[in-house]
């Protein structure tokens, strides 16, 4: 690698261990990459952007790394941003909310997803919305959004401290942070304290650190009051489930007409990061206890043949030789329609899949998801809960290989959930939005008053 040789050149050049740490992260090396990333810091403790990384490999890394210590360290080295003779905001008027949401992912990204329908339904409430934009990217959600949220600012290249003023002269009441510790955050802005309210949300559901986030979102069965001591954010758990999937933006694409034939066809549409050496030894004994079967891997990743080969590579070394099936990008409603080709997903530990969980069961194909003990590798067990799919959660990595096997062995059972899930999933809290949106907007309320 090219930053190793300038590791030999300058070994304290902190950017060298934290660039070779991106690449072994892309490569799906969570555990090397954070190995690397703390070497940066110790050269060099102010390097807010690795702190972001290294939390964000800790969470795909199935070891245990002490997140939770390592996010208050960022946060303590953030303190020297803090501004000293800050006098506090004024106190509450008898007015309609002002509430902000600021991120780089109002777009054909995840968080975008989500939002698009909720946005929508949430602007008809009495609050007066703000949205403060952190990337140049102008998309079709992006141009959506826009029409949902009265105020707009494109805060991208401006200052810190412009920004503070801009979201403090908006005198915001609640002001929603939507990356965590995921690119294009300002974590850094949230720190100097620009609303009397700030939240976490959506962007990565675990702790920032910040002792200025005042709360995370959550739902009972991903963040249960319990885990308290695993956040520097006080929880608060929405009635159902943490967040909902936008489908007003999307076609009916669910095929039920398959065919019965012998090949179990497993799919897994994340991206790399996720899929560490435990979830590929794991997998791989599912494919090799079950020869009449393929796994799909599909993500943008995988349009970068070093990422593909590397991926191979692992499977190869636990036997799995001609049973991988890799597709890259698509477009969205084409990317969905992959789904029709799959019997059962199967979902990565410790971190879980959001999204794409949520699109399996719209389009009808059951997860297998793992039990854990922690808000973000806990969604699927949420997702699941709340589909009233709760035998499809596994306790272990030896109960998700049984269950993988238990379901493939009934492929007429499996024909017939596709459309009763897809059913139930389209009713369920998942995608309802306007119940969603009243729980959400009953918090706000509750929140306000406090």
């Amino acid at each position: 690698f090219f930053f190793l040789k300038i590791i030999n050149i300058d070994p304290k050049y902190s950017k060298s261990y934290y660039n070779l740490g991106n690449i072994f992260k892309d490569l799906g090396d969570a555990d090397k990459s954070i190995d690397l990333y703390q070497q940066a810091l110790n050269l060099n403790p102010d390097f807010f952007q690795c702190y972001n990384n290294l939390l964000m490999s800790i969470l795909y890394s199935y070891k245990n790394h002490n997140y939770i210590q390592i996010a208050k360290s960022f946060d303590n080295q953030l303190n020297k941003l803090r501004e000293k003779n800050f006098k506090g905001f004024f106190n509450k008027s008898e007015k309609n909310l002002n509430v902000g949401f600021l991120s780089a992912d109002f777009r054909e990204h995840p968080v975008g997803l989500y939002l698009l329908d909720f946005i929508k339904v949430l602007s008809k409430k009495n609050i007066n919305l703000y949205g403060y934009y952190n990337n140049f990217i102008n998309d079709s959600v992006t141009k959506s959004l826009r029409e949902s949220i009265a105020n707009w600012t494109n805060i991208l290249n401006k200052e810190d401290s412009e920004i503070v003023d801009i979201i403090r002269k908006d005198n915001i009441d609640i002001l929603f942070d939507l990356s965590g510790h995921t690119a294009g955050n300002k974590l850094n802005v949230f720190k100097k304290r620009c609303a009397p309210t700030q939240i976490t949300w959506i962007g990565c559901a675990s702790s920032t650190g910040l002792r200025e986030m005042d709360y995370i979102i959550g739902d009972p069965y991903a963040s249960p009051k319990t885990d308290q001591h695993k956040f520097t954010e006080n929880i608060y758990n929405l009635s159902k489930i943490w967040l909902t999937l936008s489908t007003s933006n999307l076609k009916s694409l669910v095929k039920t007409n398959k065919t019965e034939n012998k090949l179990i066809t497993f799919g897994a549409f994340t991206n790399v990061s996720k899929i560490n050496d435990k979830v590929v030894l794991t997998w791989s004994k599912i494919l090799k206890k079950i020869s009449n079967s393929k796994l799909i891997l599909k993500s943008s990743d995988y349009d970068n043949e070093q990422i593909k080969l590397n991926i191979l590579k692992k499977f190869k070394n636990y036997g799995v030789l001609d049973q991988i099936i890799f597709e890259g990008r698509s477009p969205r409603l084409k990317f969905l329609d992959t789904y029709n080709k799959i019997d059962i997903a199967l979902d990565t530990f410790s971190y879980n899949g959001g999204i794409t969980t949520f699109e399996a069961s719209y389009m009808g194909v059951p997860t297998i998801t793992m039990a854990n003990d922690f808000f973000m590798l806990r969604c699927g067990e949420s997702i699941n809960k709340n589909l009233g799919m709760k035998d499809w959660i596994a306790k272990n990595e030896d109960d998700y290989i049984d269950k993988a096997l238990k379901y493939a062995e009934n492929k007429k059972f499996l024909i017939n959930l596709k459309k009763e899930l897809s059913e139930n999933a389209s009713q369920s809290s998942l995608f309802n939005v306007e119940n969603f949106t009243d729980d959400f907007y009953e918090m706000l309320l509750n929140i306000n008053k406090k």
